[in-house]
């Protein structure tokens, strides 16, 4: 899996042509690869939400996977809300990933080595 990131911006014009800033686009793409897709496809995971927005106060999904794969393109006017929002969607596709890797392990068994912790008591 991979997310493609690209950044952009552009100066805003008023009517007259005078500068009125900068605005920000931010896009981005997941790239699946074959047997991602496929179980994508088997578990029908194509709506699954990476992203949310509140709208009125209410959590509100903004990105699915099924959007994420097409390419999804923001406009902002701060840097500040395109790095929080690019942090976002790198978070879910780590998350999202994860979810893959649990899908892919069905069938499977996962050894976990659970190692000797250290109790330090202190004398009173």
């Amino acid at each position: 899996m991979q997310l493609a990131i690209t950044r952009d911006q552009a100066d805003k014009r008023g009517v007259f042509g005078g500068h009125k800033g900068v605005e920000f686009s931010l896009y981005v793409e997941l790239r699946l690869t074959l047997e991602e897709r496929q179980l994508v496809d088997r578990y029908k995971l194509n709506m699954y939400t990476l992203t949310y927005t509140n709208y009125n106060g209410q959590r509100v999904p903004q990105i699915t996977v099924d959007q994420a794969v097409r390419g999804v393109s923001q406009t902002m006017s701060g840097v500040e809300t395109l790095v929080s929002n690019e942090r976002i969607i790198k978070e879910a596709a780590e998350d999202f990933k994860l979810l893959l890797d649990v899908a892919r392990s069905f069938g499977g068994e996962e050894i976990v080595e659970i190692g000797d912790r250290q109790v330090v008591h202190e004398a009173p």
